[in-house]
């Protein structure tokens, strides 16, 4: 029978590459100018889950600068967790994608609504010339009292680069998604248990270099800025305050408080939020995927610790897990 083994080897080597193309396996990446996350499932199970610090410079304000090195990290990434010839979805970072929401004031969509927008573009505040933007633009008509369009805008150089980066790792990149709309996905479950209504939903991000804020109405991004960390308590309340008070000159007639949903690397424990909830007079929730059962750590060593940053990346395979 010896003579029969390396034979015997030799075709499971072979089956390996037909393995792959007959049973795919998927990694999801979580894209930021601090970490890469990634995350891989068998069903609703965790096979794969690590969060990689980057190194100061490799990537900055959602570009990749140092394209070469990047490349390197990830295909070393894929290939020393076994996950050669995976195919990739992916969130752009957070400060790749700019997002609108645009309110028709006629109450109605527009014939040309590009041509509108692209006349309208220093208003809204996208930065880059019109055509030089890879812009998606989804018209919501019955999502309120008026028409309204969601515009999503990525500088086409930007978005460029990342697909780049991607081949020069030798992966294959199936999908890469604007976070913001990962996050509004995530939190439509929500929203929709608790009869939300007209509630801006606040979302933030807690990490030790600052925080991250995303105001959500119904199920569109319409608001974000940057926050100082949670470890100064007192200016993170204040700049949330600031941020509401804001948002209600805009929208004089909006309802109650916002319900603040917290997620992230430095996610307050319980009793933390109970404080942070009378401080500020908001409902506030916690949001780690695992404690809320959207996934399953299963045995994987520290996935546990991760659940307070998983919501981008559940908000990006919701449409996989729950079509």
């Amino acid at each position: 029978m010896s003579p029969g083994v390396p034979l015997l080897s030799g075709v499971q080597d072979q089956l390996g590459p037909l393995r792959a193309w007959l049973f795919p396996r998927r990694v999801h990446l979580h894209l930021e100018d601090q970490a890469i996350t990634a995350l891989a499932l068998d069903g609703e199970a965790v096979r794969w889950l690590e969060r990689v610090p980057l190194p100061q410079g490799l990537c900055v304000d959602g570009q990749p600068r140092q394209m070469e090195a990047l490349a390197d990290l990830l295909g070393d990434l894929l290939v020393e967790r076994g996950f050669t010839g995976a195919s990739i979805t992916a969130t752009l970072p957070p400060a790749a994608a700019q997002v609108r929401l645009v309110r028709w004031s006629s109450g109605r969509l527009p014939q040309d609504p590009d041509l509108l927008l692209a006349r309208q573009q220093s208003r809204l505040g996208l930065s880059g010339l019109w055509h030089d933007l890879d812009l998606q633009r989804r018209d919501l008509e019955g999502s309120g009292q008026r028409a309204t369009s969601l515009v999503v805008s990525v500088p086409s150089a930007l978005l460029e680069s990342w697909i780049s980066l991607f081949n020069q790792a030798a992966v294959r990149l199936d999908r890469i998604e604007a976070v913001q709309l990962c996050l509004c996905r995530a939190l439509q479950p929500l929203r929709r248990q608790a009869g939300a209504g007209r509630r801006l939903s606040f979302v933030l991000q807690l990490e030790s270099w600052g925080s991250r804020l995303l105001v959500v109405d119904g199920d569109w991004p319409v608001f974000q800025r940057l926050l100082p960390s949670i470890q100064d308590p007192a200016a993170l309340l204040a700049g949330l305050q600031r941020c509401w008070q804001f948002l209600q000159q805009l929208w004089p007639d909006r309802g109650p408080s916002p319900e603040l949903f917290l997620y992230g690397g430095d996610l307050l424990d319980p009793t933390q939020t109970d404080r942070l909830d009378a401080a500020l007079g908001w409902p506030c929730q916690r949001l780690d995927v695992f404690e809320r059962g959207w996934l399953q750590d299963a045995t994987v060593a520290g996935a546990s610790e991760l659940g307070g940053v998983l919501l981008p990346l559940w908000g990006l395979v919701m449409t996989e897990q729950h079509p």
